[in-house]
């Protein structure tokens, strides 16, 4: 069986290794209002409003390690969000930082991600359990 990257789709090395560190198989994703104070973002804001609602996923969190062309081992984690019933990838969070997954200031189920496409543009959404 080929695997690949969750966050791209591409194949990855014969050697790669992959875990599921999580999945929840429903969650809100919620279109968010740009960033207003510095203090960080609220849920109140987005869940008020019901056209903010895209799209209710499964969350995967994958790790994948596997050795690069250069002989040193890679190691990376993805949040990844597809669609529940095809598994067809909606979004994915390569987590290269602690900010690309913010905790909301008005609620523990709530987070503001930043996603990214394979071609490096980037995109902040809710998600809420």
């Amino acid at each position: 069986m080929e695997l690949l990257d969750p966050a791209t789709g591409a194949a990855l090395p014969n050697d790669a290794i992959q875990r599921i560190l999580f999945v929840a198989n429903a969650v809100h994703v919620y279109n968010i209002p740009p960033l207003t104070s510095t203090k960080g973002y609220s849920a109140s804001t987005w869940t008020a409003e019901p056209q903010r609602h895209i799209f209710t996923a499964r969350l995967r969190v994958v790790e994948t390690a596997y050795e690069s062309e250069s002989s040193t081992n890679k190691l990376k984690v993805d949040a990844v969000l597809e669609d529940a019933s095809s598994g067809q990838l909606f979004a994915a969070a390569p987590y290269t930082a602690p900010g690309v997954v913010e905790p909301v200031l008005d609620s523990s189920r709530f987070f503001a991600v930043t996603v990214r496409d394979p071609q490096g543009r980037k995109a902040i959404l809710g998600i809420g359990f």
